[in-house]
């Protein structure tokens, strides 16, 4: 199956590897991106005739006028919510503001595109959406509290949107929850903490963008049409 997908955060270091692996099976690549970098250049550079859509979910009004009247000829077959960021502190001395940007760019912004595009999909009888959710999302973290409700809310998202599809059988919505991933944003996380974390793992290593990619990418084979509403993790086997 080739088509058109649409990857919101295609710049981030997921988000570019699995834009890159549609790239390679010849699929028409949509993706919006928040702010001008190297990393945008490298999409540029790489994913040759791609269209790529500026648009920071950190201001909701500006998705808001971006997908209300997203054309009909960019109407994807799948849609893969893969922005976000992270802003950790302890839930007792996180403030508003944080809790403000987070929730807005990965899980409002995902309810909005969402939105959008599911209205198309109906009309065309048939789609994906896939939500990038994360093993924070499923269990919760103590310095993760805005970051983990966020994405806690696109496995409630994946879930109603599977509700809206009822009817509509070649439409369906999967959350993936990726665990630790080798990305620039684990660069971050203190070497001890880190050691300590593998060390409770089965797989006893980051995971790769290639990987999280590759998941995605199968899942939105035509063969596969047996997974409606699902949280998938792919975490190395955390909390076994």
């Amino acid at each position: 199956m080739n088509g058109t997908v649409l990857i919101t955060g295609i710049s981030g270091d997921i988000g570019y590897t699995i834009a890159k692996k549609f790239f390679q099976e010849n699929w028409t690549i949509i993706g919006t991106y928040a702010h001008d970098s190297h990393r945008i250049e490298r999409v540029r550079r790489d994913l040759k005739g791609a269209k790529i859509i500026k648009c920071d979910f950190s201001d909701i009004n500006q998705a808001i006028e971006v997908f209300k009247d997203f054309p009909d000829i960019y109407t994807p077959d799948v849609l893969i919510n893969a922005a976000g960021i992270v802003s950790d502190d302890f839930f007792v001395r996180m403030d508003s503001s944080d809790w403000e940007r987070v929730i807005d760019v990965n899980l409002i912004s995902s309810i909005i595109v969402s939105s959008s595009v599911f209205k198309k999909m109906k009309k065309r009888g048939k789609g994906k959406i896939i939500n990038l959710s994360s093993i924070s999302g499923v269990y919760g973290r103590e310095t993760q509290t805005n970051y983990s409700t966020s994405k806690g809310g696109l496995i409630g998202l994946t879930q109603l949107i599977e509700n809206l599809a009822k009817g509509h059988e070649n439409i369906s919505a999967i959350t993936i929850a990726p665990g630790m991933i080798e990305t620039d944003i684990i660069k971050q996380v203190d070497s001890k903490k880190m050691s300590l974390f593998l060390s409770s793992l089965t797989e006893n290593r980051l995971g790769t963008p290639s990987e999280v990619a590759n998941l995605v990418y199968s899942l939105c084979q035509s063969n596969i049409s047996y997974i409606n509403g699902e949280c998938i993790s792919i975490d190395g086997g955390a909390f076994l």
